[in-house]
């Protein structure tokens, strides 16, 4: 270490670094201790769930630290602690998928099992054993071994490809049904870039059990399945339970979770299409029993009854792919997050679609909506939309179908459709420029917006002469309680839910600002949310 310590303080100096950044590990202790002798400035990135030594020795003068899971911050003295998640590879979410025929499969479901270049000892040699009964499973599978182990298998069954090493891995990684993998933070930060539905199967042989507790970390937040190494030997009966229960079907569920404002009764059923093929199938079978069904994506907009539901909650978020057209055509699917995809092309140049990192909520829900912030809505970044008819058919819509005017669109006026993706068209700009501009937009957000709270947003749409916020503040109104729901001392167009608020009090409040408006100003406040009634 002290050798070390001299050698790169001495080539420090040479380099004339005016900023050092270390990620973990015993090889960057001298070299940050080094820095700070030199008072220079020093950052530590943290990749996994545990803090390893090496930062823990350092980071006391550490101008910045980042981080990648939350759990990490506890282990942090230093205040200036930041969760940024693992750098991902540009060209791993970029990358063209490859399909399951060009792998050599039929559309079989295809699981993917990936143990490490070199492989392991353990694992290869349960893997060989379990591909007696992978071959008779309803599935596919690519197993890539590593080029110890390569010989250790039979590579002739129709169902199974073992290969040693595979070039373009994020390219299969997109095509899998499944993947089976260790749980290193670059792997998982892959797997989450990707959305790929994963088993991680930690090695218990790093430093500090790291991989266990980063697994563990996503297990909890049902992100992944973890299974322990010496659990292994099961993995053929996890693999089955979950891809024939992969259509997630809840029974029995509180629809405060699945709503911003944490209200609502219970939902008979509450399910989520992995596809939109599943969907289809789905629609197609509630329709011919004559079932009841409601559709959300994260319920970011909605003011759920207190009442319960016996019906079907169809939920949208696993249509969530990202496809890129051309340099200005983006294409994704209904269910991911608006503030998600629009974060991703601003980080990539685009302009045209940073107002929506303001807005939660899914890009089906903001294209219903017609959402928008700073003077822009979806509106004008919708090139076309591809939709579910009543009928079951997919057919496509243009922009100048779509009837987009302040807060809503065709769709408010023509139940039934079900939007399964948007193409939204973006031009180039500078991408310093547009992150400055969005951290500045998050910044005045924060100080004047409860995001602290529960909440759906703006409550009502703005009148004509006044922003509802300003109005409802003049009205005398800010900090108006009922129940367990407020007017948000912060901005009077939020309805915050501060302690166990029900949909009626929320309700009570919305009429109380409307009487108001209309009697004292005679302004008929309309709402933006969407107050849903059971029938």
């Amino acid at each position: 270490y002290i050798k070390a310590y001299f050698k790169i303080k001495k080539i420090i100096k040479d380099f004339k670094a005016d900023k050092v950044i270390g990620c973990g590990g015993y090889i960057t202790l001298p070299v940050l201790k080094a820095a700070q002798s030199l008072k220079i400035d020093t950052y530590i990135h943290e990749q996994n769930s545990i803090v390893g030594l090496s930062n823990r020795l350092v980071e006391k003068k550490c101008k910045k630290i980042f981080i990648s899971f939350e759990d990490s911050r506890k282990y942090f003295k230093n205040k200036n602690v930041f969760l940024t998640g693992n750098p991902c590879s540009e060209n791993a979410r970029n990358i063209k998928s490859i399909s399951k025929k060009e792998l050599g499969f039929d559309e079989k479901e295809l699981i993917l099992i990936v143990m490490g270049s070199l492989g392991s000892d353990t694992i290869s040699d349960k893997l060989v054993q379990l591909t007696e009964k992978f071959k008779n499973m309803p599935y596919n599978f690519l197993i890539i071994s590593g080029k110890n182990y390569i010989n250790k298998f039979q590579n002739n069954y129709k169902n199974i490809k073992v290969l040693e090493y595979i070039d373009n891995l994020a390219g299969v990684m997109k095509s899998v049904d499944l993947m089976i993998t260790r749980s290193g933070a670059t792997t998982l930060s892959e797997i989450s870039s990707l959305d790929v539905l994963s088993i991680l199967v930690p090695s218990p042989y790093v430093t500090n059990n790291h991989q266990e507790k980063n697994a563990l970390t996503f297990a909890n937040s049902d992100a992944a399945i973890l299974l322990k190494e010496n659990e292994f030997e099961k993995v053929d009966i996890v693999i089955d339970e979950i891809l024939k229960n992969k259509e997630k079907i809840k029974e029995n569920e509180s629809l405060k979770n699945y709503c911003t404002y944490k209200i609502g009764g219970i939902a008979r059923v509450v399910v989520e299409p992995r596809d939109v093929k599943s969907l289809v199938k789905l629609i197609d079978y509630i329709k011919s029993n004559e079932l009841k069904y409601f559709l959300i994506g994260y319920g970011s907009n909605l003011i759920f009854p207190d009442n319960n539901y016996d019906g079907i909650i169809v939920r949208l978020v696993n249509l969530s792919e990202i496809e890129y057209l051309n340099d200005n055509l983006i294409k994704a699917g209904s269910g991911i997050s608006l503030q998600k995809l629009a974060m991703t092309l601003s980080s990539k140049g685009y302009t045209g679609i940073e107002f929506a990192t303001a807005i939660p909520g899914t890009l089906g829900g903001a294209v219903y909506m017609n959402a928008g912030a700073y003077k822009s809505d979806m509106g004008y970044i919708v090139s076309h939309v591809e939709v579910l008819t009543p009928d079951l058919k997919i057919i496509t819509l243009a922009n100048k179908e779509l009837d987009f005017h302040y807060r809503t669109s065709y769709f408010q006026h023509h139940e039934g459709y079900i939007i399964l993706s948007a193409t939204i068209s973006l031009k180039k700009g500078n991408v310093n420029e547009i992150m400055d501009l969005i951290k500045d937009r998050s910044l005045r957000r924060k100080a004047s917006q409860p995001i602290e709270y529960p909440s759906a947003g703006s409550v009502f749409r703005n009148p004509e002469d006044i922003p509802a916020g300003m109005l409802i503040e003049e009205l005398g109104l800010k900090s108006k309680i009922i129940g367990g729901a407020q007017i948000s001392e912060k901005h009077g167009n939020f309805i915050i839910n501060i302690k166990d608020a029900k949909s009626s009090d929320i309700l009570e409040l919305i009429d109380l600002v409307k009487t108001e408006a209309k009697n004292k100003r005679n302004i008929n406040l309309k709402e933006e949310q969407k107050i849903i009634k059971w029938d």
